[in-house]
């Protein structure tokens, strides 16, 4: 059985995702040499500009040549005021570019917690802020029961099938 590998990196594009499958191709650009990998998998719930830790192997597709085929991962939030700014300019979240990027490094806390803060920046109305707050909240909720199925080999899809029905409280189900 061929060893798991693991590569750390941004996501800088999206190439395809299915969202009722989970599958997604992403090009990530490795932290350690700037390369850029295509990686496919269960992914369908990450976004440009984030952070990741991929785990899988690298396989040869007869069309698109070599692949890093995606088995698990984890989702970092950007931290740097630059990294965040990137990310939101990025679409990750409807509503949101780079002008909420002022809150720096505190801009995604906001976002989760303080849509009512959120809705203070000019041309942002209260109901775009909440809508961005509760969008950015369901994305983590997704990703979250995607991991905690992954560790028994489930797939994505299922996790995200699980969260349309159970919401928010998915993994505690999941755990109990």
């Amino acid at each position: 059985m061929e060893e798991t590998l693991s590569i750390s990196g941004t996501v800088e594009t999206v190439v395809y995702a299915n969202e009722q499958t989970g599958y997604a191709v992403l090009e990530v650009a490795d932290e350690r040499d700037g390369e850029l990998y295509p990686a496919v998998g269960p992914l369908c719930e990450v976004r440009a500009g984030e952070e990741v830790t991929l785990h899988g192997r690298f396989a040869m597709h007869p069309t698109f040549g070599q692949q890093f085929k995606t088995e698990s991962y984890e989702v970092r939030l950007p931290e740097t005021a630059a990294a965040i700014r990137r990310y939101l300019s990025g679409g990750a979240l409807p509503h949101i570019g780079k002008a909420i990027a002022a809150f720096g490094e505190e801009s995604l806390e906001v976002i989760a917690s303080q849509p009512e803060v959120l809705a203070t920046v000019k041309g942002l109305t209260r109901e775009k802020a909440y809508e961005a707050s509760r969008e950015f909240q369901k994305m983590f909720g997704v990703r979250e029961a995607i991991e905690c199925l992954a560790r028994w080999q489930l797939p994505a899809s299922v996790a995200v099938a699980l969260y349309r029905h159970y919401g928010p409280d998915t993994v505690d189900m999941l755990r109990h």
